[in-house]
């Protein structure tokens, strides 16, 4: 018998088969070839799909490559190169943003913070008749840093100030990058490594905003959030206690929570936003227990709530106090009448309807007013007066809903309750300031850090891993959602602001698109964090999802 004939050698098949068919004719051979014919054509469109499938298998191989070097973790020298290079380019922005071919400047406000600065420096307390000053008093803390260095060593102000938000934002990005390590015994362990995901949300976040991230001081709540984010969520990890004794160390720190966020509500309003999505927080095992047995003692530790309420207190005490120090306790909520005669400014997404009729011609522009650009005609301020309403009806909600039982303290589901509060709050809201954005910014990275598991070392124990049944394990995906339309929608807005300002006020159809865009991936955005944070229905007969049942297949 002659060899097994190659693949496609449909010649050769057929001889074979004639050759072994003894009294055959030329219908055998005939019909011998024609199924030989058959089987090769088979074989080639098998050939040709087995080629598309590995086109198909390459191309998603391809996609799988970049998302997987996307996500590859950073060294620490590469998350501090980035933040070298990153913050060098947005203070070269923060600086002459505008002779580099910007249509607008941010170095307005600058100007504003120095003038205050300098009065509280001086002893002229509070800017309370000023239309533009619509900042809680603690504000005044803060813009007196720079004045103070300026007064002592005489560093310009518009320089001091980019280089004073510049040294906050290197501590969130260590403390984010910190949590984002492996969560080991020794934290001075030079082979401590981790992903670091929290910090790099927020690095590109930050730099996807542009300059108004270091020309404003929208930094400075921003880390007192963060720094509340990751107190509550501190694990009572086994080891070393912090007096240096054995023991368990605390699990989540209530105090430092309040406390952080009612320095940043002194400053800006929206931390306080923090104590809601806290809730009413369950009283549990938490505090110093000694190693020594059941037989040892320990001061009992004071209950959750009462630890949150002493670190708010203690922050707005010591703010009241350096205020009456400088003179300044004169009118402190004067500020607040300021916020509520404001218009619709030009960026908040309910003002989305004007800009468009702008591009048509119709309706009247944009006229700057209370420090920005808003619009002013009738509907616009009925519009604004709304807005104030649905935010305190949706600020309400939240605390009828989340203090309504005690709830175990857990730091990234806080996080996902601020980061959907928050973002109702900015997409209802009158007021739409890009340096907004920073807000989630701060609160999506805070998030990311604390669900993030650390990777330790070979052959140590998963310390970081989740608990499997933890509610929300699943949804990875809506969390990288909403990450990706907030980064985007930093970028449109640096975009739109300071670079094509103009343009928006006076109504250019790009320019518009624009700002639309932005407000439309706010809503998505905004969507999707309220969605994650909606209580699913319980696992239950109901609930459970259908067991696939395999169909028998047909034989040939």
């Amino acid at each position: 018998m002659p060899p097994d004939s190659p693949r496609g050698d449909n010649s050769r098949t057929t001889w074979e088969a004639s050759a072994q068919v003894p009294g055959t004719g030329e219908n055998a051979t005939g019909a011998t070839a024609g199924a030989a014919g058959e089987a090769g054509e088979a074989r080639r469109e098998a050939g040709g799909a087995d080629r598309a499938g590995a086109e198909a298998a390459g191309a998603r191989g391809w996609r799988a490559r970049i998302i997987a070097r996307a996500g590859r973790p950073w060294s620490a020298e590469g998350l501090w190169g980035f933040w070298a290079v990153s913050r060098a380019v947005l203070l070269v922005l923060a600086l002459y943003v505008h002779p580099l071919g910007a249509q607008h400047g941010v170095d307005g406000d600058l100007e504003l913070y120095a003038g205050w600065g300098d009065a509280f420096v001086h002893g002229r307390g509070l800017p309370s008749g000023d239309d533009t000053w619509q900042y809680p008093p603690g504000a005044a803390l803060v813009f007196a840093v720079p004045a103070a260095v300026h007064a002592l060593v005489g560093l310009p102000y518009r320089v001091g100030f980019p280089l004073f938000m510049l040294a906050l934002d290197a501590a969130v990005t260590a403390a984010l990058a910190r949590r984002g390590s492996s969560r080991r015994q020794d934290p001075s362990d030079p082979e401590r490594v981790g992903t670091r995901a929290g910090a790099r949300v927020w690095l590109l976040g930050t730099t996807a905003l542009g300059p108004v991230t270091l020309a404003r001081f929208d930094l400075v709540p921003a880390a007192c959030v963060v720094a509340g984010l990751l107190a509550l969520g501190a694990r009572a990890d086994p080891g070393r206690a912090p007096s240096g004794g054995e023991g368990t160390r605390r699990g989540p720190r209530y105090g430092r929570a309040g406390l952080a966020a009612a320095a940043g509500a002194m400053v800006k309003v929206w931390p306080a936003f923090l104590l809601v999505a806290c809730g009413r927080p369950a009283a549990g095992p938490s505090g110093l227990r000694p190693a020594g047995g059941p037989t040892a003692r320990a001061r009992p530790p004071l209950p959750p709530l009462a630890r949150l309420a002493a670190g708010a207190l203690a922050a707005a005490a010591v703010v009241v106090v350096l205020l009456a120090a400088a003179g300044a306790t004169g009118d402190l909520l004067g500020f607040l009448r300021a916020q509520q005669a404001r218009g619709l400014q030009l960026e908040a997404v309910p003002a989305t309807v004007f800009v468009v009729a702008r591009m048509f011609g119709a309706g009247q522009s944009a006229r700057y007013s209370y420090g920005s650009s808003q619009f002013d005609e009738p509907a616009a301020r009925a519009i604004a007066t709304a807005c104030s309403l649905v935010e305190v009806g949706a600020v309400a909600v939240a605390v009828l809903v989340w203090w309504a039982r005690p709830r175990a303290a857990d730091g990234a589901r806080v996080s996902d309750r601020l980061l959907a509060l928050l973002l109702v709050v900015l997409v209802t809201s009158r007021v739409l300031s890009p340096q907004y954005l920073i807000w989630a910014l701060a609160v999506a990275a805070a998030g990311v850090a604390l669900r993030e598991r650390a990777v330790d070392r070979p052959g140590d124990a998963p310390l970081a891993a989740a608990p499997a049944a933890r509610p929300g394990a699943g949804r990875s995906g809506s969390h990288r959602g909403t990450l990706v339309l907030l980064l985007v929608a930093a970028v449109i807005s640096q975009v739109v602001y300071p670079w094509r300002y103009n343009d928006v006020i006076q109504g250019r159809v790009v320019a518009s698109l624009l700002l639309v865009a932005r407000n439309l991936l706010l809503l998505a955005a905004c969507w999707r964090a309220v969605r994650l944070i909606a209580p699913r229905p319980a696992a239950g007969a109901a609930g459970r999802p259908r067991a696939r049942v395999p169909r028998p297949r047909r034989r040939p």
